[in-house]
């Protein structure tokens, strides 16, 4: 579809540089010396080249050239060499323009969609908080449970356990558990296929039903009212709800067939969902993080090396820049961890080396001038902090910045060329 796209865009950018060409030959019809008025002192030559290249860019700009000289060796005797190179001059620096200001624009656009995503992470954890505090209420704090501490813990463990259908047991545990969730399956789509990865008294995932059917092609979540299943308690429903969730094109579906009454509602499957969601998108990069922190230790925590792997994969495919910020210190007063905390921006991260004696800070979509603006406010902020470094992320490995550090130590403050 994405290739279909493509070749239909590509096809109307020749077609209206084709039909620009043959209308500007239209209007200098009638002149016998200067067909395509490229002899004038403005010419629409030009101001049509600027606009296309503008607009389309440099492949527009040269077909509208080569159209144009391709007319011209018929039509002029000789050949206005000087004329065409002027307009190829001119395309050149528009089609500069248009490069720049496209990339611009496309790294705009990621780091409005990075910052919806931390914007949902942020809606995510207000729900973990409500949750959390109606168990506590529901348990007279009697029973103290925290959900928000069991997936922190889960996070950690991520990177250790090489296993999905571990994790979904373990998901399928706390539904049990906290929603009363009695029968449902957890399955990921593989070309088409669905793949079982943890089942909760359901073995199979039933394809014929219409709620399933409906997600699949869809692609959304969907769940039948109390009321909905009072008028078809007639009819052969399998599932009450369906949940989907995609993350970096993959895609997982939570089925529910048996549930407690009075949690099947909006309210309940929405907590369902988040952290569905939340398990789901922690497992498809933990799968990646395996790979580049395999024999060795992750120092920091799960938040902080995704957000790294994110950020290097950006710069690797869009060149946004982000930065790593190094502090090291003699003694780390006991109150810094929490005012550090409060002090950073929300989209920033931050990990304490207690044994290095390093602090450092990854900072989302900021260069390396706006590292060292914040480097000069944190000591400020903070003596009991010394910059040691500030990188610029490249690499999607913590250990290896971290090593270079150390290895460094003794060398200065060090910044990026």
């Amino acid at each position: 579809m994405k290739n279909l796209f493509r070749v239909s865009s590509l096809l109307i950018v020749i077609g209206e540089t084709l039909l620009a060409s043959i209308v500007l030959f239209f209007i200098g019809f009638f002149s016998e010396d200067d067909p395509l008025l490229l002899k004038h002192f403005f010419s629409p030559t030009i101001l049509m080249g600027i606009v296309l290249s503008l607009y389309y860019g440099l492949m527009s700009g040269l077909i509208f050239l080569l159209a144009i000289t391709i007319i011209s060796f018929f039509l002029y005797k000789p050949l206005p060499y000087r004329e065409l190179l002027w307009n190829l001059l001119i395309i050149l620096v528009t089609s500069e323009f248009h490069y720049y200001w496209q990339k611009r624009i496309r790294e705009a656009e990621l780091e409005k969609e990075y910052l919806e995503k931390q914007i949902y992470i942020l809606r995510k954890e207000l729900f973990f908080l409500k949750l959390s505090h109606d168990q506590l209420e529901l348990n007279y704090v009697l029973k103290p449970f925290s959900l928000r501490k069991i997936l922190e813990e889960l996070k950690e463990r991520l990177l250790k356990i090489g296993d999905e259908n571990q994790v979904m047991e373990f998901f399928l545990k706390i539904l049990l558990q906290n929603f009363q969730v009695y029968k449902a399956v957890v399955f990921r789509r593989v070309n088409d296929q669905l793949t079982v990865l943890s089942s909760l008294g359901d073995k199979e995932p039933q394809t014929d039903d219409v709620l399933l059917r409906k997600a699949l092609e869809e692609e959304s979540s969907f769940y039948l009212t109390s009321k909905v299943l009072q008028h078809l308690h007639n009819h052969k429903i399998h599932y009450v709800a369906v949940i989907r969730v995609d993350v970096e094109g993959e895609v997982y579906f939570l089925a529910i067939s048996d549930i407690l009454f009075v949690n099947l509602n909006k309210e309940v499957l929405n907590y369902i969902h988040i952290i569905f969601s939340y398990i789901v998108e922690d497992l498809v990069y933990s799968k990646k993080l395996r790979e580049i922190y395999t024999g060795r230790e992750v120092p920091c925590g799960f938040n902080f090396v995704k957000e790294l792997y994110k950020m290097a994969e950006l710069y690797k495919n869009q060149g946004i820049e982000s930065s790593l910020v190094f502090f090291s210190f003699d003694e780390l007063p006991e109150t810094y961890s929490y005012d550090l905390e409060r002090t950073i921006r929300k989209l920033d991260m931050m990990c304490i080396l207690e044994k290095k004696k390093i602090v450092l800070f990854l900072l989302p979509f900021t260069s390396i001038i706006g590292a060292r603006s914040f480097s000069e406010r944190i000591q400020k902020q903070f003596p009991a902090l010394k910059l040691k470094t500030i990188k610029r992320v490249e690499e999607k490995n913590i250990n290896q910045y971290i090593d270079e550090v150390v290895c460094n130590a003794d060398q200065g403050i060090a910044f990026p060329s």
